[in-house]
This record gives structure tokens, C-alpha cells and sequence, in this order.
């Protein structure tokens, strides 16, 4: 396997003397959909009003202000929502990748992160790795979308694959974001082969061309497991954003653990 190159700092923070790792941390992941990829056919039956402009960028920002968890992982963000994240997370150290006019934040609170920025094969995209001081190595993805096996995408167009096998490479603990990939498809089995067990929501996460999939998710390696919250009833019909949902994907929200011993 050939390795991307890898950005990084010269080295981690130091940790505090004496201070004991913690055992879990409360983590919200969402793709907040960038206003750049919005294409009107893609969401049928969805007012211009609720899909477009800084009313539902402010209603992304007002969901995101009511958060009380340790990490926060964001995909599709763009570079004018960074200041706005600084700001309503004062305690929250602050990691970003940003790749194609958008990107992959991280936000972590009460610690100084060590982030590295992952160029990934196949396209402008890029994977977020951050060291949590006293905890696990995370990694914020969005990886490209294929669509179901057996249909249009061939092996060869099938980006995710390589995507994630170039941060797999790494061995990040904890792995979560917008897989474009709903389980039983290649890029979660190449996880899986990997030693990754899935710990993802049951049901859809995303519901774009009035299609329902399930396709954000969080995979743990070993020494580590997490507990999901489950998903509201995402169906066809109901047509994302929406009134309360301001983006195309409902978020994850859970807490990642240690594994007992």
C-alpha cells in the first residue's frame, strides 16, 4: 500500500503531569452540508427558503451552539464557519481539513488536539487525525460516494475504498463521519477486514434525491467501543433540510469508551 504524505506538527502537546486518562468522551458527528454543493434538483419538494442562504446557516449554527460533548466532528464545512466555530466553542480546541472549498473540523474540549491533515487519494479530499491528550486518535471522514454495489460505480471508481485504506494505514482508534457507504457495501467491509467494528446508528442518516441511506458512521479499533444514540425515522418522504433539520444528514451523536480490560 502506498502512503499519502502526511501534514503535521513538529510535535503532540504535553500532557498535564499527574492527570489520569479519562475513560469516555461525549461526541456529536454531522455533515452540516456546505452551501456550494447544493443543486436544487437534488432535494426535491424542499422550499427554496429552508435549502438555501444564512437562515439555514444560522439554524445549523443555533443546533450546533446547543451542544454539551467533548468532541464535535463536522463535515462539509466551509471556510467562513470556522471564526463562527471558534466562537460558540471558547473551551474547545479547534482542528480543520480543508479540501475543495470545504472541509472536516474538529472541535475538542478542554484540550490543545494534535491534528494531522490526510490527503487522500482519489479526488480533493482529505481526512482530519487528531490525537486526543489522554485519549483515543480520532479520524473526521468524508469519503467519496460510489453508490450501491453492483450499480453504475465499478471497482475501480469506487474512491471510498482506497480513501479509507489510506487512513486505516494510520490506525486511528476511532473513526466517524460521512462514509458515503451504507453497511454491507465494500468501503464498511474493508473496514471491518481491517479489525473495525462497526458501532454506527441502526437506520438512514441521509436523505438526499429522496433517497434514505445509511450512510454516516463510527467504527472503533481495538481497545475501544461506542454507544450510539439511535437515529430519528428517516424515510423517502420526509424531505431533508427541513423546518428543524437544517441539513441533508441528521447527525450521530453517542459516547466513545475505553474497552474494559
Amino acid at each position: 500500500m502506498t502512503l499519502t504524505p502526511i501534514v503535521r506538527p513538529t510535535a503532540p502537546p504535553a500532557e498535564p503531569a499527574g492527570d489520569p486518562p479519562s475513560a469516555s468522551w461525549s461526541f456529536f458527528s454531522w455533515n452540516i452540508l456546505a452551501d456550494l454543493h447544493i443543486r436544487t434538483d437534488w432535494y426535491p419538494g424542499v422550499p427554496d427558503d429552508l435549502l438555501r442562504g444564512p437562515a439555514r446557516q444560522a439554524r445549523v449554527l443555533a443546533q450546533l451552539a446547543a451542544l454539551d460533548v467533548d468532541l464535535i466532528a463536522l463535515q462539509e464545512v466551509e471556510p467562513a464557519v470556522l471564526p463562527r466555530l471558534r466562537a460558540l466553542f471558547p473551551d474547545h480546541g479547534l482542528c480543520s481539513a480543508p479540501h475543495g472549498g470545504e472541509g472536516l473540523a474538529l472541535l475538542v474540549r478542554g484540550a490543545r488536539p494534535w491534528p494531522q491533515v490526510l490527503p487522500l487519494p482519489g479526488g480533493r479530499k482529505a481526512a482530519l487525525l487528531v490525537a486526543i491528550p489522554g485519549g483515543p486518535r480520532v479520524a473526521v471522514v468524508h469519503t467519496s460516494y460510489s453508490g450501491p454495489p453492483g450499480g453504475p460505480g465499478t471497482p475501480i471508481e469506487r474512491r471510498g475504498i482506497a480513501q479509507l485504506e489510506a487512513v486505516i494505514a494510520h490506525r486511528p482508534d476511532v473513526l466517524m463521519g460521512d462514509l458515503n457507504a451504507a453497511p454491507g457495501w465494500p468501503e464498511r467491509l474493508a473496514l471491518a477486514a481491517a479489525g473495525y467494528v462497526d458501532h454506527s446508528p441502526p437506520g438512514p442518516t441521509c436523505n438526499t434525491l429522496a433517497r434514505a441511506e445509511t450512510l454516516d458512521a463510527v467504527f472503533c479499533g481495538p481497545g475501544w467501543t461506542a454507544a450510539a444514540a439511535p437515529l430519528a425515522p428517516l424515510t423517502p418522504a420526509w424531505r431533508l433540510p427541513d423546518e428543524r433539520n437544517p441539513s441533508d444528514h441528521l447527525p450521530m451523536r453517542g459516547v466513545v469508551r475505553r474497552s474494559p480490560a
